[in-house]
């Protein structure tokens, strides 16, 4: 005979109409079952739990949202959970991570693998990652995360084809050191010395930046730069702002070849506020007028 508990509720949230549907089944491995769905989201989980003795717990968890879907298999042992993917996508892109979590206190330890994910969607104001580091409670003293994302993307266009992104939190200092964007063709991008942070009410990113560039004849033909106003440049040296929630960047301190530039070359840089950084247009359009200056 199986003895059952059975709960099934049904509600508004926000006004967004959801149900709730629980099961937990009184045997040996106290098998429990949650099915969350809200139509009107596109949103759908079901989490399944398998009590095996009283420290160890095995389950599985789906996610279903929009276009996306995350299948997680876990391990809960002594409040400390392991997890890893389980064939899941988000978009078109194929996503395999693993983690540990400890709840008290919060520590995190995850790495995200992205297979041919559109890297420029990274810039985007609505983009995961910016909604995630939109949270307040990032900023919390009590929470400790390392988070590494390594991205490939095979998509023509793309003026990064990999990417490797550190996000580092602790006791409420956020950071992304020792983040690297990489274009096979014409080098890499580095941040260091970086600083997140909330400024009546921005969320700013303060961060060096320094591209070495392996092949500048490269570069030129991406940014369409006329044959008479390139030079040889071999790596750049600058300090960014950008604020998260109004998409804008600053450029300052910029150096090339590890030589200062002219006053007119800083001060169209820094004069320079980017509202869209993901629009290439502009960001060819202002490269190729600071190349025109630099004086080699």
């Amino acid at each position: 005979m199986k003895l059952l508990n059975l709960f099934d509720l049904k509600g508004k949230i926000f006004n967004i109409p959801f149900s709730l549907d629980y099961q937990n089944t009184l045997n040996l491995k106290k098998n429990k079952r949650i099915v969350i769905e809200a139509k009107d989201l596109r949103l759908k989980i079901i989490n399944e739990s398998f009590k095996l003795d009283e420290n160890l717990t095995n389950g599985i968890n789906n996610i279903s949202v929009l276009n996306s879907k995350f299948n997680t298999r876990y391990n809960i042992l002594d409040q400390i959970i392991t997890f890893e993917s389980n064939n899941s996508r988000m978009h078109n892109s194929k996503v395999n991570y693993k983690g540990r979590l400890a709840i008290n206190p919060f520590d995190l330890d995850l790495k995200i693998d992205l297979q041919n994910y559109k890297i420029s969607n990274l810039f985007i104001s609505n983009s995961i990652i910016n909604e995630f580091i939109k949270l307040d409670l990032l900023f919390n003293e009590n929470i400790s995360i390392n988070i590494l994302i390594n991205i490939n993307s095979k998509i023509r266009d793309e003026i990064f084809n990999d990417v490797n992104i550190k996000l580092n939190i602790l006791n409420g200092k956020i950071n992304f050191d020792n983040t690297v964007f990489i274009n096979d063709d014409i080098g890499l991008l580095e941040i260091t010395n970086s600083n997140l942070f909330m400024d009546d009410d921005k969320l700013i990113l303060d961060a060096n930046l320094s591209v070495d560039i392996k092949n500048a004849d490269r570069l030129f033909s991406f940014l369409n730069t006329s044959k008479k106003s390139r030079k040889d440049i071999k790596n750049v040296k600058l300090n960014i702002i950008y604020d998260f929630l109004s998409n804008q960047m600053e450029f300052k301190n910029i150096k090339i070849n590890d030589n200062e530039v002219s006053s007119q070359f800083q001060n169209i840089a820094e004069g320079f506020i980017d509202e869209n950084p993901n629009n290439l247009i502009n960001s060819r359009r202002l490269l190729n007028e600071l190349i025109d200056l630099y004086e080699g």
